[in-house]
């Protein structure tokens, strides 16, 4: 009643997003709970500095996998800028 149309966002540093066995724990998570995947997203609170951004790649990517939506918080400070995204 209501209640369908509500997403969840979560803050996540990159060191909890890239933890080994974190999109596994987190599908199982969402499936236990019947929680639709495309209803949360996690927002990265800090990213690493570029010279080491290959496995947060691939723990984004593996995320996004399991149906689950990544943003960057605060988008413009530190790493987090369109330089990165470059």
């Amino acid at each position: 009643p209501g209640y369908d149309a509500l997403s969840l966002s979560i803050n996540l540093s990159s060191l909890e997003l890239g933890h080994a066995g974190f999109p596994g724990q987190l599908s199982a998570l969402l499936e236990s709970l019947d929680v639709d995947p495309h209803r949360f997203q996690i927002e990265l609170t800090d990213v690493v500095p570029p010279a080491e951004l290959d496995w947060l790649v691939e723990a984004i990517h593996a995320v996004q996998a399991v149906g689950v939506r990544v943003a960057l918080d605060d988008f413009g400070a530190g790493f987090n800028s369109l330089t990165l995204l470059q």
